[in-house]
């Protein structure tokens, strides 16, 4: 699942990084990694994507036949 925001993406980031992090913050350092890997190729929050990839389909604005 990708994070929602950039908070989200630093602080997922900063687990999956840091073991001691991870265990005071109470998550998984495998979830941390499993959010960042999701990131990967994932628009950042500032640049119209919100951290969430949309894929290509029917009901996108510009597919119009």
């Amino acid at each position: 699942m990708p994070s929602k925001s950039t908070k989200q993406h630093k602080f997922m980031e900063a687990a999956a990084h840091n073991s001691a992090f991870a265990k005071k913050a109470g998550i998984g350092q495998g979830v941390a990694k499993e959010f960042v890997a999701a990131d990967k190729g994932a628009k950042p929050a500032g640049m119209g994507g919100g951290m969430v990839k949309k894929p290509a389909g029917k009901g996108d604005i510009g597919n119009k036949k």
